[in-house]
């Protein structure tokens, strides 16, 4: 699996940026994994006409020092679709900027 990941963070920061997360992004039902919504903007091309697969999310889970975001697509209604994928490069542009920017939100709470 292909991930985005922010490591070595101090335990404040990464309390601060846990409870950041978890008032802003959806649960998983797994500990320390969390439902980071793609804003409908950023659907690619085949994306944009799954309207039955959508809303679409990326995988966000945390570590004991780091924070990473899944590289792919994924659909709460289904998971052999084709729409649900690697990222293509936008996506992984907004998933860069997403992460970096949650965690200067996060941190900034402390």
């Amino acid at each position: 699996m292909k991930w985005y990941v922010i490591d070595e963070i101090n335990k404040t920061d990464l309390a601060a940026i846990k409870n950041y997360l978890k008032q802003r992004l959806s649960p998983s039902g797994l500990e320390n994994i969390l439902w980071l919504k793609l804003p409908d903007l950023h659907y690619n091309a085949l994306q944009k006409t799954h309207k039955e697969c959508a809303p679409f999310f990326i995988a966000t889970e945390l570590g004991a020092d780091w924070i990473r975001f899944e590289l792919f697509v994924r659909s709460m209604k289904t998971m052999g679709c084709e729409c649900c994928s690697f990222c293509d490069p936008p996506q992984v542009e907004w998933i860069i900027a997403e992460a970096e920017d949650i965690c200067c939100k996060g941190c900034m709470f402390h």
